[in-house]
């Protein structure tokens, strides 16, 4: 299952329920249950504070936010720590 490992973004569980352009409805508006996928990649990024790569499942939101400040200042907003995050994802 698709997860990013920076947001913690994963598969939400939701509706679809459609409603009629013209007349009236039968009863009520049918409900069919879906999924919501997140958009989620594999990335490999270069860290520069520790000299090397790591690869990394990431959603475009956490992508774009890396593109914008950084890896190690990304995990900080999240509220993680970075050397847990880091040993976490070190191979």
């Amino acid at each position: 299952m698709a997860r990013c490992d920076l947001t913690g973004k994963k598969v939400a569980f939701g509706r679809n329920i459609r409603h009629k352009a013209s007349g009236g409805w039968a009863r009520r508006a049918p409900k069919t249950n879906r999924t919501f996928r997140p958009n989620v990649h594999r990335h490999t990024i270069y860290v520069p504070e520790i000299g090397r790569s790591i690869t990394l499942n990431l959603s475009t939101k956490a992508l774009r936010t890396i593109n914008k400040k950084g890896l190690i200042a990304a995990v900080r907003d999240q509220g993680l720590s970075v050397k847990a995050f880091l040993k976490e994802h070190l191979r």
